[in-house]
């Protein structure tokens, strides 16, 4: 088990509402079990890390930080943000293979998981600021003078619209599978819509009238087993690690809270669930050119697979990096944990 140390003001635990009991309680969640669905999550990662609420916005905001690796190494330092509807312990499988020789941040995305959930503006460049706004504002509170920015699916799309406005805090981007680049051509979005996962498109269509992940939290007590139900290939994922229903649990926890306002914020910023409201290919050419850029896909992904290589031609001059790893889907740094780790190292390494 690792050797976890909390950090922080006492009363970020101790705020924690207790679980739901008794006739009246609908969800049965609460931010405490939440906590504890994370640290069961978090059991197998032998190497010691640090946990910490950071202040963001004049202590309005406070973002769930772990820091992996928290030696007085000089390298650059690597920060990870999650994808949708997901939190900080899925790089469980990571960790420890790429904070080996630098300080690696994972982050609960602000208004996901434990982080703050503060209502976000509803419009779609409103939306995205505000999570630009949370990445470095979280920078300038930890001290991270530049960095490594990794992030996967939505949060890869967070990462890149951060490099926009903010280019000289990034040593590089790494994109694992990126959401919100294609154009929302009618073409390729029934291409793609052929090629969605059952799970995706139903959480497509929840977008037109609700929050994307409403269906959880209106099931009530059943809502764990809609989860089951919907993302059981993620506990699949995780399977070798876990016999039991932990990595379930702590997506139910993550999504079953309130408010939703990273959900809010999402679907003000998607078009058909799968799209981007402004997507990041038509402003692509915008990324100061200084700023080197990978992207890792797996060849088994129900993203475009061309986007790596369409922004390679648009970034001409510029350093673009595209890796496939055979046999990955969309959840690239799980399926294929061991390449996913190597490339990121070897991309890290090349910094420093």
């Amino acid at each position: 088990m690792a050797d976890t140390t909390l950090l922080g003001d006492e009363t970020d635990i101790r705020s924690f509402e207790e679980p739901c009991r008794g006739v009246g309680c609908w969800r049965p969640t609460s931010k405490k079990l939440l906590e504890k669905a994370e640290q069961k999550f978090l059991s197998v990662l032998d190497v010691q890390y640090t946990g910490r609420y950071v202040k963001i916005n004049n202590n309005q905001d406070q973002i769930w930080t772990i820091k992996v690796n928290p030696t007085n190494s000089n390298r650059t330092p690597l920060v990870l943000l999650h994808g949708f509807g997901a939190g900080l312990a899925f790089w469980v499988m990571n960790l420890k293979a790429i904070s080996h020789n630098r300080p690696v941040y994972a982050l609960d995305t602000l208004g996901f998981a434990r982080s703050s959930r503060r209502n976000l503006p509803y419009t779609a460049e409103e939306a995205e600021e505000s999570f630009v706004s949370f990445i470095e504002g979280w920078r300038k509170a930890v001290g991270i003078d530049k960095m490594i920015l990794l992030g996967h699916s939505f949060g890869g799309y967070l990462a890149y619209a951060y490099g926009l406005r903010h280019p000289d805090r990034l040593k590089r981007l790494v994109l694992a599978d990126p959401w919100g680049f294609p154009e929302n051509d009618p073409v390729e979005r029934q291409e793609l819509q052929d090629r969605l996962p059952f799970w995706v498109k139903g959480i497509a269509m929840f977008v037109f009238a609700f929050n994307p992940l409403t269906g959880i939290r209106a099931a009530g007590p059943f809502g764990p087993m809609v989860v089951k139900r919907i993302r059981g290939d993620i506990g699949n994922k995780f399977r070798h690690l876990f016999d039991d229903d932990r990595v379930m649990n702590y997506i139910y926890h993550c999504n079953a809270q309130q408010p939703a306002s990273g959900e809010t914020a999402f679907k003000s910023m998607s078009a058909f669930g799968a799209w981007a409201q402004r997507p990041m290919i038509e402003r692509v050419h915008e990324l100061d050119a200084t700023v080197p850029l990978e992207f890792i896909y797996g060849t088994k992904t129900w993203m475009d697979l061309t986007i790596g290589e369409k922004v390679y031609e648009m970034r001409r001059g510029s350093h673009v990096g595209v890796h496939l790893i055979k046999g990955a889907g969309h959840h690239v740094y799980a399926d294929r944990a061991d390449e996913f780790n190597k490339i990121v190292n070897k991309v890290c390494e090349d910094i420093d």
